[in-house]
């Protein structure tokens, strides 16, 4: 009789049906999405009931912007892999479904963004990217994404000051809270990834099994975190941050796509209303979300963004309508979608053969 190949071993073995835990996970997840969705019934109740208000044309445009913010999070990982020298590893198509999965985790599992990162880290590695690079391509995002929503800070003190608007004072320090809220984030990022903190982790891993467990799922090193060709993110923003600049572009386009949205609700329900006033009531409102701790920021999102463009002299009904349309469109919408993309990942996960 003929002896097996290791190779044809190695089939066979990955074939037999087996306990998983990215299964049990995603059966969790199902639950916890119907229990979020009821117990939030009341905001989709609401939306259903303002659809048949508005224009068509401008509720269609503020899907397309919607779908846009995924599409230039899949370039953000294109460019930074194309870097990497892992071009062809992932389609545009998966990375714009895995930015869906990784904002349907971060919001339905609330660990600030921890679950939708860590997602990311293992999607890439089940893609065969090296195992740095998989942790950079997920920190590396991040700190794009916090630093543009420094420059729109930025942008609010401005706008504020040359603008007479309801409730002036108040809002100056809250956009001061913001400047500093997030080069704060920017620093806790940069520090929690650091080699030392990493190391340390691992140490811990060791000993401690909370720690060991989720260290083996990110399995993010080749070696041992002492190995000297390992690339920290501060490493990388030392010595190569210029190759920032086009993902820092495409989180301010980003940033950019979400208030077009609430721009094109607006004008859905024929209210005329300046950008850059949109603009800075989403980035006030975003501010306020960061210091949230429900899922998705709800309650805070919603009751922040309502306070704001009344502030900016928008009627209270209309600003709670666009509120809770915006929520649908860029909150609700999605998590069904991210569910379902999860699913189509894990399975097609399983049928990957781990190389040696």
């Amino acid at each position: 009789m003929e002896k097996t190949t290791n190779h044809e071993e190695q089939i066979k073995d990955f074939a037999k049906p087996k306990f998983s835990f990215a299964s049990v996970f995603f059966y969790l997840l199902l639950v916890a999405l119907g229990v979020f969705i009821y117990l939030n019934f009341t905001q989709l109740k609401s939306f259903l009931s303002y659809l048949r208000q508005i224009n068509i044309f401008w509720l269609v445009m503020a899907l397309v912007t919607q779908v846009i913010t995924y599409v230039f999070v899949a370039m953000i990982f294109g460019y930074l892999m194309k870097h990497f020298g892992c071009k062809n590893a992932v389609s545009r198509f998966n990375l714009f479904k895995a930015a869906i999965v990784s904002f349907f985790l971060t919001n339905l599992v609330p660990t600030g963004g921890i679950s939708g990162q860590g997602y990311l880290i293992y999607f890439f590695q089940k893609r065969n990217l090296p195992k740095n690079v998989s942790f950079l391509l997920a920190v590396l995002e991040t700190l794009t994404y916090y630093f543009a929503h420094f420059v729109f800070a930025i942008f609010l003190v401005f706008y504020l000051f040359f603008s007479k608007i309801k409730l002036g004072g108040i809002l100056y320090p809250v956009s001061l809270f913001g400047i500093f809220g997030f080069i704060f984030m920017e620093i806790l990022v940069l520090s929690l990834t650091s080699k030392r903190i990493m190391l340390y982790l691992e140490r811990q891993s060791q000993h401690n099994r909370f720690v060991g467990f989720f260290w083996k799922r990110l399995n993010i090193v080749e070696e041992r975190f002492s190995h000297e060709e390992w690339e920290s993110p501060f490493e990388f923003l030392k010595n190569q941050k210029q190759h920032l600049f086009q993902p820092l572009i495409f989180q301010i386009l980003i940033f950019f796509a979400d208030a077009l949205t609430i721009l094109f609700l607006f004008y859905g329900f024929n209210f005329s209303i300046n950008f850059l006033t949109v603009l800075a009531g989403f980035v006030l409102t975003k501010i306020v979300s960061m210091i949230s701790f429900s899922p998705g920021g709800l309650v805070f999102f919603e009751g922040a963004m309502l306070l704001f463009y009344s502030a900016f002299s928008v009627p209270g009904q209309l600003a709670l309508i666009v509120t809770l349309m915006f929520r649908f469109l860029s909150f609700w919408l999605p998590l069904p979608f991210g569910l379902f993309f999860y699913r189509q990942f894990f399975k097609s996960d399983d049928r990957i053969i781990p190389q040696n």
